[in-house]
């Protein structure tokens, strides 16, 4: 492409640009234009923020105080058994889901066995871990034995 400019003795000479160069240089030129053209726009949108940056902060103090006042209690046996199962079905749908997207990515029936079969292996594995993990709960009446390392 051809691209005149003008020399100090006002002789205009073709300059050879190439067309991403010239490309580049066209959408730097547009974009000089549009924040120009902007500028009066960035200037109340600069003041609206601050002044919207100030309600927020002056809104989050006092949650934040709230916040940091609470304090957790530790979860009990069922609550903990309702969050892992709840855990445990969230997997089982999102491995569902996985499995039905691979299978339409590899163009396989959306019903096919292996895909399902992933699906509900995955969800009994993890329900498998949560009953090991309660299983394994030490009866509190049970008396405690003592181990190698204790004195006595």
């Amino acid at each position: 492409m051809l691209v005149s400019y003008r020399q100090p003795l006002g002789h205009r000479q073709p300059l050879r640009v190439g067309r991403i160069l010239y490309w580049r240089l066209w959408v730097g030129y547009c974009l000089d234009r549009l924040g120009a053209e902007l500028q009066p726009a960035r200037t109340v949108a600069r003041r609206w923020s601050r002044v919207a940056g100030g309600a927020i902060a002056r809104c989050a103090r006092p949650v934040g105080a709230a916040l940091a006042s609470v304090r957790p209690r530790p979860l009990t046996d069922a609550g903990l058994l309702t969050l892992v199962t709840v855990v445990a079905l969230g997997a089982l749908t999102l491995a569902a889901g996985l499995g039905y997207g691979v299978a339409y990515w590899m163009l396989t029936a959306p019903e096919d066995v292996l895909v399902a079969g992933v699906a509900v292996v995955v969800g009994v594995l993890l329900l498998v871990m949560v009953a090991l993990v309660f299983g394994a709960r030490r009866d509190a009446r049970a008396p405690r034995r003592r181990s190698l390392g204790e004195g006595r």
